[in-house]
């Protein structure tokens, strides 16, 4: 009688994203299209990297807190004519975002591959 292993168990669907990774992949995507005072921006900058530390100690809550941070700090739905002129984001920020992204994609690989955006020409 020949020794015969177990069948495999059929793959199962995967585990779904944690809320905190799918909503911080939403922000960071987000991100891109803001126009923000300076001073906003320096503050992104700020909660960014509070995010690449969560990501790297595998934190959820304090990735869902970054999250929520980078929301509140984003733009306002109405603006003061008094307010300081408002820019897109600047190059510093955007190459923090693309460590970020690439930092959580390295820790938390998306389940399936993000759909493309069109490309606008």
């Amino acid at each position: 009688m020949q020794n015969q292993l177990p069948p495999q168990p059929a793959a199962g669907p995967a585990a779904p994203e944690p809320d905190a990774v799918r909503d911080a992949r939403d922000i960071l995507a987000d991100l891109t299209e803001w126009h923000l005072p300076d001073q906003r921006w320096s503050t992104v900058e700020e909660l960014l990297t509070d995010a690449e530390a969560a990501i790297a100690a595998r934190d959820l809550t304090a990735l869902a807190r970054a999250v929520a941070a980078l929301e509140l700090a984003g733009p306002d739905r109405i603006q003061r004519v008094s307010a300081p002129p408002d820019r897109s984001m600047p190059q510093t920020v955007r190459e923090r975002v693309g460590r970020t992204v690439d930092a959580m994609t390295a820790a938390y690989p998306p389940a399936e591959p993000a759909p493309s955006k069109p490309s606008r020409r």
